[in-house]
């Protein structure tokens, strides 16, 4: 906890907010600070003794006492006004507020520095130094594989990491360790790796591509798009449902090739004799230019690959309504009285937004336009050295030449490259695609594993 205190402070300094860490009572601390306060601002706890400390507190001092909700993201009086005696229950009755609390925090700029102050303060810069200070129990040693802050967590890639996703803290092992890309105002989350796991979710969308081993960063999408059946890019499906029942979320809806359905009824099936507990889900099968609307504005549409029996792709597409260009110079008035008419002032249009290609070989896709115009293309390139080309159509997925020519045929502002053999590190593969690619492709193209390409939100 020090560790982290020292580097918060050095955190706020920065910023030149001066903090003060001081050691004593509540009842006495409070006051003596608030003398010359414009306001006293404090987390909301709901333990009654600190609840009590407050309410003492505030009784002494003249200024504005304001509690704010710091531990929660959502306010339990927002989810619910009597006293819950459920878990269950009051899980549901959060999950409808996450909307409304879980935003993205702007940074706000200090207008006047307060490292001017003069308040006594404890020097935490050498923790052991302040624990010897203080009356605590130290029969317990210092651990030496955490180190306390937030600076640390990265540094923790190839172990365990902890995460607050939709208000709920995960304990995520490595391959849960997702890659995040934001290209304009969408984001990319993911891991992809031939033969280990596939995964690609756009929360924005509600979707995700595959499902891997399901990590749980995931849940709470309600659409999984399964391309095929292979293990690597399904093996999460029954965990995927099974954990949204747990959190009382509804049943997940999974989108698969429609020679996949069976099989997939038959292992929920039987994990959920396994476990007990019937697993809810809503199967789709698809084939190739069905369509099914995931939104009131957006649908999904399916396409043929060449990969395995069935094996699809999928594109995400925003439906919406352009004025027709004999009434772009109409006032809204005259508007308003054409459609009073009846009279038909705009035409339905169609903007792909993301296209996923999954597993596949080389395929001429320059018929589909919604693939060609895709605004992101999510493509695989197991191969990135021609050398392996063999072992590329032994497993129909693609190399680099093939990659290359489909790149050529394709109209798309960004390409994400995914599932790169582990034959080839990261380093490699970026030499290879700045030496292959032209310099238009190679400004449009990002490996989604690439912790530190352009996009990258690490």
């Amino acid at each position: 906890m020090l560790e982290g205190l020292a580097e918060v402070q050095k955190s706020l300094k920065k910023r030149q907010i001066k903090m003060v860490i001081k050691t004593g009572k509540f009842i006495k601390i409070i006051p003596e600070m608030a003398k010359n306060a414009c306001e006293v601002i404090t987390d909301a706890n709901h333990l009654r003794q600190t609840q009590k400390w407050r309410t003492d507190a505030a009784k002494k001092i003249r200024c504005k006492f304001t509690e704010v909700e710091t531990n929660l993201i959502v306010p339990p009086e927002a989810a619910s006004p009597k006293e819950e005696y459920s878990a269950r229950t009051f899980r549901m009755k959060i999950h409808k507020h996450f909307n409304r609390f879980l935003v993205n925090l702007r940074q706000t700029r200090c207008i006047k520095s307060s490292l001017g102050l003069k308040f006594k303060s404890i020097d935490i810069g050498n923790p052991e130094t302040v624990i010897r200070k203080l009356r605590t129990d130290r029969s317990v040693g210092k651990t030496e594989f955490f180190k306390g802050g937030t600076g640390e967590a990265p540094s923790k890639n190839n172990s365990c990491q902890l995460r607050l996703v939709r208000g709920k803290i995960l304990f995520a092992m490595a391959s849960h360790n997702l890659a995040k890309i934001k290209i304009e105002d969408l984001e990319i989350i993911g891991y992809s790796v031939a033969g280990e796991e596939t995964i690609i979710a756009m929360p924005q969308l509600d979707v995700c591509f595959d499902i891997g081993k399901a990590p749980d960063q995931v849940i709470s999408i309600n659409n999984v798009l399964l391309t095929h059946g292979h293990m690597d890019h399904s093996a999460g499906i029954a965990y995927y449902l099974s954990h949204r029942k747990f959190c009382g979320q509804r049943p997940g809806r999974v989108f698969a090739p429609e020679n996949m359905i069976l099989p997939i009824r038959e292992v929920l099936d039987a994990w959920g004799r396994l476990d007990g507990n019937k697993i809810p889900g809503e199967l789709v099968g698809m084939r190739a230019g069905d369509e099914y609307q995931i939104k009131p504005n957006l649908i999904i549409r399916a396409f043929a690959t060449r990969h395995c029996k069935g094996s699809l792709g999928f594109c995400v597409l925003e439906k919406k309504k352009k004025l027709k260009e004999e009434y772009l110079g109409l006032s809204g008035g005259e508007i308003v009285a054409l459609k009073r008419k009846d009279i038909t002032i705009d035409y339905p249009v169609e903007v792909p937004i993301v296209t996923y290609l999954g597993d596949t070989q080389y395929y001429n896709f320059t018929k589909l336009d919604f693939v060609v115009k895709s605004k992101i293309l999510i493509a695989e390139c197991t191969f990135v050295d021609d050398e392996h080309a063999e072992r590329a159509l032994a497993g129909a997925h693609m190399y680099m030449s093939e990659f290359l020519r489909m790149l050529g045929e394709l109209d798309n502002q960004y390409i994400v490259i995914t599932h790169l053999s582990q034959r080839t590190g990261i380093v490699e593969a970026k030499r290879i695609l700045k030496e292959k690619l032209d310099s238009r492709l190679y400004e449009k193209a990002v490996l989604l594993m690439d912790k530190r390409n352009r996009f990258s939100q690490e």
